[in-house]
């Protein structure tokens, strides 16, 4: 795409006049969950959010919603980690149906045609290109960015790997605000990498995020009753030999 193409060069041109530290920044994007660890039933299967989390400090003002919002948004979830004898697999992903996330006006979601496996998947959320301007980070600093749907194996617990969508035929994250603010000289942040100078921020791929699917053990038929009985015959044992 044209914009990306421009947004990386005048990021890098922008980066050539900086010289301030990555570790001055007060904003720091990554991808996240709603929580660290599903858990379900042997065989179920579970629907992961997947948000875009904009961390605030410092007295920094968001720089997504000065930007006009998200142009595009974009992520991967990878199957990693030491696997179960049944681990779980990635069987669908979808671009986001919140009402937060669901504003890329006039867009689509594209699922990344290389690759896809239950092991990997990747995609990403555009804005129509007659929009004029995009999602915003809700009361919690997250836009929702779409799901993925796991299936679960017998046993054990997977884990997953949360990054950025690198586009086939870009070669760069594909997650970028609007540019109708600080970002109009490069149409846009790429806020999967970092960037310094006035707009410093820490980016998406600086801070690779973690979640896992746990299969909830069922206990075996019987056993809690059978505990009971047993503990009933000793109750009425007992009540036998006070009777006595």
């Amino acid at each position: 795409m044209n914009k990306y193409h421009k947004a990386i060069l005048g990021g890098a041109v922008a980066l050539g006049f900086f010289a301030q530290s990555n570790a001055d920044a007060s904003i720091i994007y990554s991808y996240v969950t709603s929580t660290p660890t599903y858990t379900v039933a042997p065989g179920g299967s579970v629907t992961v959010p997947i948000y875009l989390q904009e961390m605030l400090s410092g007295g920094s003002s968001s720089l997504i919603s000065a930007d006009g919002g998200l142009f595009s948004g974009g992520f991967s979830v990878t199957r990693a980690g030491t696997l179960p004898a049944s681990p779980a697999t990635l069987t669908t992903i979808a671009g986001s149906v919140s009402a937060n996330g669901s504003n890329f006006a006039g867009g689509s979601f594209t699922q990344d045609p290389n690759n896809q496996s239950t092991t990997f998947v990747a995609g990403d959320n555009l804005a129509s290109f007659t929009a004029t301007s995009g999602p915003i980070p809700n009361g919690s600093a997250l836009i929702e960015l779409g799901t993925v749907t796991i299936q679960a194996g017998a046993a054990g617990t997977t884990d997953f790997t949360l990054a950025n969508y690198t586009y086939p035929s870009q070669g760069g994250g594909y997650t970028t605000t609007f540019g109708n603010g600080p970002g109009a000289a490069t149409l846009g942040f790429d806020l999967d990498v970092s960037h310094t100078g006035a707009n410093a921020y820490t980016g998406a791929t600086a801070a690779p995020e973690t979640f896992a699917v746990s299969v909830q053990s069922v206990p075996e038929p019987g056993v809690p009753a059978a505990l009971f009985g047993l503990g009933g015959v000793g109750l009425l044992f007992r009540r036998a030999r006070v009777v006595r």
